[in-house]
């Protein structure tokens, strides 16, 4: 089944966000608190890959401040890089 022709409640809305928060909360479940945030970030990934949603992790985005872009593109840096973070733009 395709995450994003899943069956979902009418009242829910759009199955792709229905489909992402069902993720992020399947990790939350299983994990709970006390990890650093890139624990639950490389855990959400594979959840996504799981449950074949596309997504894209360190996107480089621009940033604006007030109306105004700030000058660059800004991604969120490597803390540690042996684990990869999960900050992610999901396709479709």
């Amino acid at each position: 089944m395709d995450w994003f022709t899943m069956t979902i409640p009418q009242s829910v809305g759009d199955p792709r966000t229905y489909a992402i928060i069902g993720a992020a909360m399947e990790v939350h479940g299983i994990l709970h608190r006390g990890f650093l945030e890139a624990i639950y970030c490389e855990a959400l990934a594979r959840e996504f890959k799981i449950r074949e949603i596309p997504f894209q992790t360190e996107v480089p985005c621009s940033v604006e401040y007030k109306g105004e872009r700030l000058g660059g593109f800004y991604k969120r840096p490597e803390l540690r890089p042996s684990i990869p973070r999960a900050s992610a733009v999901c396709d479709g």
